[in-house]
């Protein structure tokens, strides 16, 4: 069963709702550019959110309702704190920042450094509000790799899918599997780079393709890839070493230098106050204890 990354949402839906069938559900899931959630699941959340008795859900004094709310984690949604509309009215009533936080997060940025880097893009967004949006509807903690994959066909879905991300399927799911770095740069955030890590990162790399090739059938397209290959590390190992030679000749550079200690005797206190100091000692007073 695929999970689905606004499931937070969705209970909160099936409490509030005064219809939530499952149509009126994803029906408000489109509005808000989510796609669409399984009846299995959806069957699932709404059998786990079944009010109890005396629920009052508009009270927020009401100490049965305020643990059962927080206990579904949808408590701030409900009764709507400084974080909750921020979230609403910087993230998801803007389309631009929120395909940004959206790569982001999916890269497994943290809220906090995605607020860091957003706000040297000009863009004023606190972590929390971040935070508040990852855990309705861009749950990325709970979601596999086959859940997005499957998430990503049902909103590209040209009756039931809202349509938001297939656009951007494609840096979507390079963010996913490149990680926090290739985010960054899909969403236009500089940085910099290492260009021994990187050399060390190909490297890497290529020797596991090479051993890919290795379980390989003997065939002559065998043959010509292991030589590509072998010749491709071949360079890259020279680069390296070069870049460690290098770096093991500046180092001897910094070697002849000495230190040279100084050796003349710092002015005495009595010379560098003849008439006295300002803590009222006379001239005779500080003579008195050079001598002691």
């Amino acid at each position: 069963m695929a999970r689905h990354p606004a499931e937070h949402f969705v209970a909160f839906l099936c409490t509030s709702l005064e219809d939530a069938q499952d149509r009126n559900v994803n029906s408000t899931l489109r509005l808000y550019g989510i796609a669409p959630i399984a009846r299995s699941e959806l069957s699932r959340i709404r059998q786990d959110t079944v009010v109890p008795e005396g629920y009052k859900a508009w009270d927020p004094q009401d100490a049965l309702s305020k643990k059962w709310l927080k206990a579904k984690a949808i408590y701030s949604l409900v009764h709507p704190d400084e974080t909750t509309r921020e979230m609403k009215t910087e993230i998801l009533e803007s389309p631009a920042l929120r395909e940004k936080v959206d790569t982001l997060l999916i890269g497994r940025v943290s809220p906090s450094e995605a607020a860091f880097r957003l706000q040297k893009q000009g863009y004023s967004l606190s972590p929390s509000a971040i935070e508040e949006y990852r855990h309705y509807f861009w749950n990325t903690e709970d979601m596999g790799l086959s859940d997005w994959v499957a998430y990503f066909q049902s909103d590209a879905d040209p009756d039931d899918g809202s349509g938001r991300t297939q656009g951007r399927r494609s840096p979507l799911k390079s963010s996913l599997l490149g990680g926090p770095d290739l985010a960054k740069y899909k969403v236009g955030i500089a940085q910099e780079l290492d260009g021994k890590k990187i050399l060390a990162e190909l490297q890497q790399e290529l020797y596991f393709t090479f051993r890919e090739i290795k379980t390989l059938p003997v065939s002559e397209k065998k043959v010509v890839m292991l030589s590509a290959v072998t010749r491709s590390l071949a360079r890259l190992d020279e680069r390296i070493s070069s870049s460690d030679q290098a770096l093991q000749d500046t180092l001897k550079r910094f070697e002849k230098f000495k230190v040279i200690t100084d050796t003349t005797r710092p002015p005495s206190l009595a010379q560098l106050a003849p008439q006295g100091t300002i803590s009222s000692r006379s001239k005779t007073e500080i003579q008195i204890s050079r001598e002691k």
